[in-house]
């Protein structure tokens, strides 16, 4: 007898070995989606995008919708279902000033309402005022409220974390950009240390809301540290404006009973050990291979107390053979599940228009027809 997705996943995040292994995933690639849901996703479509998802997934990433392309200016905006009424946060909201372009699946800033680090350095005091003074309305409660119950309704069984959040570094260099980011931390480090204490509370006030009504025995935490050639940030930046206010949002999840996977491109290798053994992450995602992770080190390195939210080859699915994939996608479920512990998924972190349709739904198929979970190094299907 099948499991339910939940049961799954919850055997994973106990060390437990459930029925088979669960897929996360994020589904950026039109013909999946329009393979599982029937239908072409038009921008904006909720709906037939999380019950596409549902359809093939145990976990999915969360709501990330397709986009009509344009350029738009002050882009705080929610999109309001037709059906419900009820809305949604589409990506995340920028203060004004801010001018960001969208493609179908993504969208980047093209400007910002400063160009030297002087008005830089004045707009970022103007965003503490603002942080410290946000409180959670009554707006805010219903419409996270309304989310909720709505994707209850059409995520099936499957497993929706709709708790999740940015950390204050994470948000707040993408609204600033990296490099200006950087010179205005060892120009100004009192500054950026203030900016990011009170972004961090902010989450925390708004993740205290939210947990009241949530629907997910899981979290998830986004803050990208690292990317191909190792960390972006010197370890002593990282211990001075990031490890103690994530701890804070993973210590407060965690009290809720929450496991936590927390998500970083790039070779996190050097960051792993506080996120594992002082952070006390439960999940890690994405486990990239193409940026120089090692999948077999991290399993035998920390799988006793992590699970490995990751690590299936994005360059295998994108240029891959069948044949390749199956073998990779085999691999992969004898060396990360091996004793329990994966929730596999791609080592980009999302399944994109860039990977063949016949490749995924290989990668996906082998997954069911294969992915018993493996005891001392045996599948034992």
């Amino acid at each position: 007898m099948l499991w339910s997705k939940q049961e799954r996943v919850e055997a994973v995040f106990s060390h437990e070995i459930p029925d088979q292994v669960p897929i996360f995933e994020c589904l950026l690639n039109d013909g999946i989606l329009e393979h599982f849901g029937g239908k072409h996703i038009k921008a904006g479509d909720a709906e037939g995008f999380t019950r596409a998802c549902a359809k093939c997934l145990d976990v999915c990433h969360p709501l990330w919708l397709p986009e009509e392309p344009r350029i738009e200016k002050d882009s705080d905006y929610l999109y309001r279902s037709k059906k419900t009424g009820s809305f949604f946060w589409n990506k995340w909201g920028f203060s004004p000033g801010f001018t960001k372009k969208y493609e179908r699946w993504t969208n980047w800033i093209i400007e910002r309402p400063f160009k030297t680090d002087d008005e830089c350095v004045k707009w970022i005091k103007e965003q503490i005022e603002k942080e410290e003074a946000w409180q959670p309305d009554d707006n805010f409660v219903e419409n996270y409220r309304q989310r909720v119950a709505i994707m209850k309704k059409w995520k099936g069984d499957m497993v929706y974390p709709d708790i999740y959040t940015m950390d204050g570094l994470y948000k707040n260099y993408l609204l600033v950009g990296m490099e200006k980011f950087v010179y205005i931390y060892y120009d100004h480090p009192e500054l950026i240390r203030r900016w990011v204490k009170v972004t961090d509370e902010r989450i925390l006030r708004k993740l205290e809301v939210k947990l009241c009504y949530h629907d997910s025995p899981v979290a998830m935490i986004w803050s990208d540290l690292a990317a191909k050639g190792g960390l972006l940030f010197s370890p002593g930046m990282l211990e001075d404006i990031c490890y103690p206010y994530l701890k804070e949002i993973i210590d407060l999840l965690h009290s809720k009973n929450f496991k936590v996977i927390f998500h970083s491109d790039g070779d996190m290798a050097k960051a792993l050990p506080v996120l594992v053994d002082k952070l006390h992450i439960d999940g890690f995602n994405t486990v990239e291979v193409g940026a120089g992770m090692n999948v077999r080190q991290v399993k035998e390195e920390y799988g006793d107390r992590l699970v490995l939210v990751g690590g299936m080859d994005a360059d295998i699915l994108v240029r891959g053979t069948k044949e390749q994939v199956v073998t990779e996608t085999k691999k992969l479920i004898d060396t990360a599940g091996k004793n329990g512990g994966l929730l596999i998924a791609s080592s980009i972190g999302e399944l994109n228009n860039s990977m063949p349709t016949e490749n995924i739904l290989t990668y996906f198929e082998t997954v069911w027809d294969y992915g018993r979970y493996p005891t001392g190094g045996e599948n034992k299907r």
